[in-house]
């Protein structure tokens, strides 16, 4: 009886044992699942600001290559982002002495 007694202490003790194994397995597996959570959000963020960067990297190029065609040639090759406005200017002075000769 005593030995029967023993192993089954001895077997509970095991069980429990295993038990406490299993429940760190999961916290550690659901830790390494938030992990991967925050990093994707971190990506999808770092995503959105290079996309926000190539944007404007694309609307600065094209803004220099419309500068470029339309202006006479400068020493600075920047564009200048508001050169669109001083032509639309002079296209309206234009347009009015036209409207004028008629």
């Amino acid at each position: 009886k005593k030995r029967k007694k023993e192993k089954k202490e001895k077997k509970e003790k095991k069980d429990k044992k295993e038990r406490k194994e299993r429940e760190r397995a999961k916290e550690k597996e659901r830790e390494r699942e938030k992990e991967k959570e925050k990093k994707k959000k971190d990506d999808k963020r770092r995503d959105r600001e290079n996309e926000k960067k190539r944007e404007l990297e694309r609307q600065i190029r094209k803004a220099e290559r419309i500068a470029k065609k339309s202006s006479p040639d400068r020493q600075d090759k920047r564009a200048d982002l508001w050169e669109h406005e001083k032509y639309d200017r002079e296209r309206e002075r234009y347009g009015r002495r036209d409207e004028r000769d008629d």
